[in-house]
């Protein structure tokens, strides 16, 4: 038996008019498959099984960065959520308040500075006369009851002198002489002392007395009281205005020191020359204030 197989090539060719017929073939067997539409079916098949992976393997990349995105994006709105919980701390009700405190107490020491100054026509005369008055006057010092801890050497210096320039030129100005200077911080811990001490130094050759300073030598724990009396004040000054608003305080949620202010009276400048019958000056250390302040905040 002879079959004539058509595609649908065949079938628009009879429309658009006659063509070469195409060659007959023989297949043996029914139903009949030409092996030509079966190896054009396996082209088209292998094509469309090659798309389909291709498909598959971009939506799986798609689907994986997908999921990776989804995981950074996890911390991200956990870290995000963190401050609204602070927030919500930092908006509980709360009092704040500033307390303020002070301790006085009298002056135990003081601090002086005691100097010599010299003048002479070349720098070693100045400085030969300058250290051997600061001998005396340390001596004098020590001999009143200034211990060898409480002398400190505070600054040496010799200068040059010249004559005020006329003109500007290149021509250095000639030197007329040499001023030397040394100076020795004094600390009196028995203040019932230190007037004599001044006179003591002034008549041994100290021709400048400055910066008299007088403090404390328990200034920590007068700090640490100061502290305490601010944190009391801050106590009373937020039940103050918690009694008024009608709440009552639970605790306290922060206190902060806000510094302490450290005694600074005002410092004493002398100035005088050696003298066989001056008379001691006097002194007066008066009071000295420590304060402190603090910034409270109370639960209510």
């Amino acid at each position: 038996m002879v079959f004539r197989s058509r595609g649908w090539w065949s079938v628009a060719a009879s429309f658009a008019g006659p063509r070469q017929a195409a060659p007959e073939r023989n297949c043996v067997g029914s139903p009949c498959v030409c092996e030509e539409e079966i190896r054009r079916g396996g082209i088209r098949m292998s094509k469309i099984m090659a798309r389909l992976g291709r498909n598959l393997q971009v939506v799986g990349t798609t689907l994986t960065i997908v999921a990776v995105g989804l995981l950074a994006l996890a911390p991200v709105n956990v870290a995000s959520a963190a401050p609204s919980a602070q927030e919500a701390v930092s908006e509980r009700p709360s009092i704040t308040v500033i307390g303020a405190g002070e301790v006085r107490s009298e002056p135990d020491m003081a601090t002086v500075s005691v100097g010599v100054t010299h003048i002479a026509p070349t720098a070693q005369e100045a400085m030969d006369e300058v250290s051997a008055r600061m001998a005396q006057v340390i001596a004098a010092a020590k001999n009143i009851g200034v211990e060898d801890r409480d002398v400190k050497t505070s600054g040496i210096s010799v200068q040059p002198i010249t004559p005020p320039r006329q003109q500007p030129g290149d021509t250095p100005p000639e030197i007329q002489a040499y001023r030397a200077s040394n100076n020795v911080t004094l600390t009196i811990r028995d203040l019932s002392r230190a007037s004599a001490v001044l006179d003591a130094v002034t008549k041994a050759g100290a021709n400048v007395v400055s910066g008299l300073r007088f403090g404390l030598s328990k200034e920590d724990e007068l700090r640490r009281q100061a502290l305490a009396a601010a944190t009391a004040d801050a106590v009373a000054k937020a039940q103050a205005i918690a009694l008024a608003a009608g709440v009552h305080i639970t605790g306290p949620l922060s206190i902060v020191e806000e510094g302490a202010d450290r005694p600074s009276p005002k410092p004493t400048a002398l100035r005088a020359e050696p003298s066989a019958d001056s008379s001691p000056p006097p002194v007066e250390p008066g009071e000295l204030v420590v304060r402190a302040r603090v910034t409270a905040t109370y639960g209510i």
